[in-house]
């Protein structure tokens, strides 16, 4: 691990207070600093100092929650995390301070802070680096500060390879942007938020100990990161996320995470450079997963474990790579009918949409649209020596392995059936590695293990061989 400081950046993407009761007292204006106050390093700060100030960016800031107290009574409370270049620390306003400084704290700007109480941290709602956390005393001193005083930010980097037996804890990494997933919503099920929607994007990294890792990014920071962010050296680092061992070893971020997208940083260049190196040498998942190219630790497997390994039988799904031969698409019934294998969607929200008197309508929404979009949803028979088993291709996957769109393809349905007929030939015995998602689903009264095909990629022998070494020389009989 090393440290690296970057520029504080104008603040990051968080997500702000929603839903906030209505106030006893308005909010306070909060004045600008006079900068002459001693400034204490987060990370020094401990409950037997006299008086100490503290300086930091706020990262992140919670809704106010209201709830009834010991006896009956009315409570309020939030909290917010800020940061200097030592160390973050968590931040609790109750009751009237709650009133007086929920609306007038910004997420991302710049503030000191004087007068507080400090207890020892608790691990279970804490995600701070302090050992400490602060409940403000009805006398704290606030004051905004120029952006320019905001102190840069310090990464501690963990590699890639040392997050493994770090499970549990939070750190910091950095590296180079390999793979990033689409943008989608979880609905979150307990809880005070219970109900509410919950943007989520997962991203692969790598760095120069060889090794990628799947991050998922939560809330605001999930659109911090975009599809074209990958594939071109892009770097990108992240602090305080929380390492799982959910398919191997994987990593979150938290809400006390900050994202930054090619940091001023000269570990940032010193990766950028040894990339522009590698050429499109591939990477091995952290936890002893299948090499790079589809992203995620996601482990190699034979068609035949799908079965034998009770693959997807779990709680959660299993996720694993794969090297088939795409050997029957099911695009026709027995008797020569076309079977279903793409749907008609509103382009914006990828949702069906229906024939309406030559208009389409998005009865989701209610919206009506002049035209949809078709989009593939493909039974795919795929093949390898041990074994065969029938996956679903959504629409990306069905444009990779047939190389048209839906909706071109279903033109030339309805304007050329040969030539039609010859693009889904032409898409039969090509090899590909492919990355699925195995999930048991209840039909028709009966378990089945349903795959997904999350990506797929061509052949790139290179990587294949350096793989079948590799398992090779498990066995003793290569060098």
């Amino acid at each position: 691990a090393g440290t690296a400081t970057s520029p504080a950046p104008p603040g990051p993407s968080m997500t702000s207070p929603t839903n906030t009761p209505p106030k006893a007292m308005p909010a306070t204006p909060i004045a600008m600093s006079t900068g002459d106050k001693s400034i204490v390093p987060i990370l020094d700060i401990n409950p037997y100092m006299g008086k100490w100030s503290i300086k930091g960016r706020i990262v992140s800031k919670k809704a106010v929650r209201s709830f009834k107290g010991k006896g009956g009574q009315d409570k309020k409370v939030f909290d917010l995390n800020i940061m200097d270049d030592t160390c973050d620390i968590k931040v609790t306003f109750w009751d009237e301070l709650c009133d007086k400084y929920a609306e007038s704290i910004e997420v991302g700007k710049c503030y000191t802070m004087s007068k507080g109480r400090l207890t020892p941290a608790n691990s279970k709602f804490n995600d701070t680096k302090s050992q400490y956390e602060m409940s403000a005393a009805s006398d704290i001193t606030i004051e905004m500060c120029e952006d320019s005083e905001a102190p840069a930010i310090k990464f501690q980097i963990t590699e890639i390879d040392k997050l493994e037996p770090l499970v549990g804890k939070n750190v910091d990494v950095m590296g180079v942007v390999s793979e990033v997933s689409a943008l989608g919503e979880i609905t979150i099920k307990n809880g005070a938020d219970a109900g509410k929607q919950k943007n989520k994007r997962n991203i692969s990294i790598a760095d120069k100990s060889g090794k990628m890792v799947s991050l998922t990014l939560w809330d605001d920071h999930a659109m911090t990161v975009t599809e074209e962010h990958a594939g071109n050296n892009t770097i990108v680092a992240v602090r305080s996320v929380r390492v799982s061992n959910y398919n191997g070893c994987s990593i979150n971020t938290t809400r006390a995470s900050m994202v930054q997208i090619n940091p001023s940083l000269k570990e940032a260049e010193e990766l950028r450079e040894w990339m522009a190196t590698r050429g499109d040498a591939s990477f091995q998942a952290v936890g002893g997963g299948g090499k790079g190219g589809v992203g995620g630790p996601a482990p190699r497997k034979m068609m035949a474990d799908i079965a034998r390994q009770g693959l997807g039988l779990k709680d959660k799904p299993d996720i694993f790579t794969v090297r088939g031969t795409v050997s029957y698409f099911r695009n026709k019934e027995k008797d020569g009918k076309d079977m279903v294998w793409q749907y008609p969607s509103n382009p914006e929200t990828k949702k069906k949409v229906v024939e309406s008197g030559g208009e389409w309508l998005d009865e989701s929404t209610g919206k009506v649209l002049p035209a949809c979009q078709r989009r593939y949803i493909l039974g795919v028979k795929v093949e390898d020596f041990s074994g065969s088993h029938f996956f679903t291709a959504f629409d990306d996957q069905g444009k990779s392995m047939l190389g048209k769109s839906a909706d071109d393809l279903y033109e030339l349905h309805q304007m050329d059936p040969p030539a039609a007929e010859a693009v889904w030939k032409q898409g039969l015995f090509q090899q590909c590695v492919f990355k699925v998602r195995a999930k048991n689903e209840r039909y028709q009264d009966q378990d089945r293990v349903k795959c997904s095909i999350l990506d797929c990629q061509p052949i790139r022998y290179k990587e294949e061989s350096a793989l079948l070494l590799e398992q090779i020389r498990k066995y003793g009989i290569a060098n």
